[in-house]
């Protein structure tokens, strides 16, 4: 996790985990005004799911996002 926060970072996105539920966590992707949450049980499917969460956003968010995901995979 520490690496997907240091290429979040060189990116300009804070992330933020945190433990939704007993099962699952929270990953919190933020650039300027723009949030995008992902929810999961399982990290390995995070690349995944962070995607489908880009393909929603436009402009420059989604860019650094995809870049992210691009990164992670």
């Amino acid at each position: 996790m520490d690496k997907l926060i240091e290429k979040a970072k060189a990116l300009g996105i804070e992330v933020t985990i945190s433990d939704f539920d007993d099962l699952r966590r929270q990953y919190c992707f933020t650039w300027k005004d723009r949030t995008v949450y992902v929810v999961l049980s399982n990290e390995k499917k995070l690349p995944a799911r962070l995607k489908l969460e880009a393909e929603s956003c436009d402009g420059e968010f989604k860019e650094k996002l995809m870049e992210l995901v691009s990164e992670m995979e």
